[in-house]
């Protein structure tokens, strides 16, 4: 995904009623959002609401609830996350998503500066890193019928907006959004988890939405 790409995403969930946004107001204090502006490369958690109370794990109890994410809270776990709240890990009401937009290799500057650096960023050319949406689904508790059929929405509305890729003798695809297709096509290095996407690529066409 691109940067112009992460703005219809964001469009789209702003419009979800059913969806909020748990974002960080400083370290270890959050907030659940109905609406963002722009979201950075990082994690994200997001809220189903109609899942329920999102559980505040302690360490001395996993049977908290945060008893109102809109006025925020402050967690007693921090995690390492600094766009991403260690609470609701695990729970069946929260998505995660994964950004990855910037393309563009780091500065000598950053190089200097930069304590968290992306190694495919290093190499000193443009390359696309895949992002991704993420659901524990029923894993260790079963998720409601409502965030199930959400989770499908989802999947149906980036089925719609992007183009399938599908490596050569892989079960699961990826999905290129308008920007990050058109790069792509133009020949630009990806980072893929080591799949090949040159045939697929080859075939594929831009979708008229």
């Amino acid at each position: 995904m691109e940067e112009q790409d992460t703005k219809i995403l964001i469009h789209w969930l702003n419009q979800q009623e059913e969806i909020a946004y748990l974002m960080p107001v400083e370290r270890g204090n959050w907030k659940a959002v109905t609406s963002v502006t722009n979201l950075q490369d990082g994690d994200y958690s997001l809220w189903h609401i109609p899942s329920g109370a999102l559980p505040l794990w302690d360490s001395n109890s996993y049977d908290r609830i945060i008893e109102n994410p809109w006025e925020g809270w402050t967690e007693t776990l921090i995690g390492s996350s600094l766009s991403s709240p260690k609470s609701g890990i695990n729970c069946p009401g929260i998505f995660s998503l994964t950004l990855n937009t910037r393309h563009q290799p780091y500065s000598q500057l950053e190089r200097t500066k930069g304590s968290m650096l992306k190694g495919q960023l290093m190499q000193g050319k443009n390359i696309l890193s895949v992002s991704d949406f993420q659901w524990i689904g029923n894993r260790y508790r079963a998720a409601s019928p409502q965030t199930q059929r959400w989770w499908k929405r989802l999947k149906y509305w980036v089925a719609h907006h992007a183009v399938k890729l599908t490596p050569p003798r892989v079960r699961w695809s990826y999905w290129a959004f308008p920007s990050a297709f058109c790069k792509l096509k133009s020949g630009m290095d990806y980072c893929c988890q080591g799949w090949d996407l040159t045939i697929p690529l080859r075939e594929a066409h831009q979708k008229k939405i």
